[in-house]
């Protein structure tokens, strides 16, 4: 029993030191410039700060190394048609001031951002 057990063993052994032991190869995909589009529909306005940071969490790492992308050259759209439109009224600019601002800053890098026509015409915009 016990020189099928050691057998065994040594065979496990045998077989682990087979495996290649060197390191996978880092490879850097070449990404053409990105094209996407968020689809903001929320149940509560203050949630479109939270989905403000898939935008960055989007942009960020394409704009570090090893890519170093341009915001310019990245071609993102925002399409906001649930109750986080009244994040963009006038009257609400001061309650959702840091949405706003948020918003301002990526508009500066060219992100656009869209409202849908139907549901501010819901809202009563």
């Amino acid at each position: 029993m016990q020189k099928l057990i050691f057998s065994v063993l040594v065979s496990c052994l045998l077989s682990l030191a087979s495996f290649p032991s060197g390191a996978g190869k880092l490879v850097h995909t070449p990404y053409a410039e990105p094209k996407v589009v968020f689809d903001f529909y929320f149940d509560d306005p203050r949630h479109i700060s939270s989905a403000l940071y898939w935008v960055r969490s989007y942009m960020n790492p394409l704009m570090e190394a090893p890519y170093d992308m341009a915001p310019e050259f990245m071609d993102i759209v925002v399409v906001i048609h649930g109750t986080e439109i009244v994040t963009l009224a006038k009257a609400n600019q001061q309650k959702y001031a840091e949405a706003v601002g948020r918003m301002k800053y990526y508009a500066s890098l060219g992100v656009k951002f869209r409202v849908c026509g139907l549901a501010a015409a819901d809202y009563g915009y």
